[in-house]
């Protein structure tokens, strides 16, 4: 071959190794950075296949959100350890970057033993009693009360009132219910009420250096949605326009 075609082909070669060079770093340049976010699961809003109201909701405005399924006390752990982005179903007590809309409302409800306590009525119902709440959900900080068990699930609470270890379960309302439905006992001896201090909304909250930006794309999607009414169709679908209602109430201002 001539000293000039080997030349051309040389040129050609080092030409196209750029080139598909060229086109790869183009492409990595398109790949989406995933939005890790954690939470806990909750039948019918956090599903661990990825659907639920809070998921669907947040989906909307983060569609690179990679969601993980842990105890909420583990799940609190590591995003404020760094390990996550954000964190879903968080009250307003973490230090963390909130985006104005929340994603509920903190119905809490009392799931009791109706000899240990005839009828829920306040706080001061819970003196001397064994009461039990899930593991990291820290409710004594909306009223002077402590638990005599943590525990991993609600599931597990709600079991050990049924068995009589505990008088009394302080978890969500709709979660209760669900489960109890699958369940086998006496239902003239138990009752759920909502407790009073129940307090805030429950958000998505951001950590790290996109939290700002975060939070900003989520307030704007859902502001979009309530425009449009999807937000309200969302809502209405999966719980009650009654729930909408109550979530609206705990947008920050």
């Amino acid at each position: 071959m001539p000293l000039r075609m080997r030349l051309w082909s040389a040129l050609f070669f080092f030409a196209s190794l750029f080139f598909l060079r060229a086109v790869a770093v183009a492409e990595e340049s398109k790949t989406v950075t995933k939005v890790r976010l954690v939470t806990e699961y909750w039948e019918g809003f956090t599903n661990r296949d990825g659907t639920g109201l809070y998921l669907e909701v947040i989906k909307g405005a983060i569609p690179e959100m990679d969601v993980s399924i842990m105890p909420w006390k583990r799940a609190q752990t590591e995003f404020e350890g760094g390990k996550f982005d954000g964190i879903v179903g968080a009250d307003d007590s973490l230090n963390c970057t909130y985006p104005k809309w929340p994603i509920d409302s903190n119905k809490l409800a009392a799931f009791y033993r109706r000899e240990s306590i005839p009828k829920y009525t306040d706080v001061s119902a819970l003196s001397g009693k064994k009461v039990v709440w899930v593991r990291g959900y820290g409710f004594d900080k909306y009223a002077q009360i402590k638990p005599a068990f943590e525990v991993d699930t609600m599931q597990a609470g709600i079991k050990m009132v049924l068995s009589g270890r505990a008088d009394l379960l302080i978890d969500y309302l709709p979660d209760i219910k669900k489960f109890l439905e699958s369940q086998q006992y006496a239902k003239d001896k138990f009752a759920s009420d909502y407790v009073e201090f129940s307090a805030g909304g429950l958000f998505v909250c951001f950590k790290g250096s996109r939290a700002k930006d975060l939070a900003g794309r989520f307030d704007a999607h859902m502001d979009k949605m309530q425009q449009n009414g999807e937000l309200k169709k969302i809502y209405t679908r999966y719980t009650s326009e009654n729930d909408y209602i109550e979530m609206l109430k705990h947008k920050k201002k």
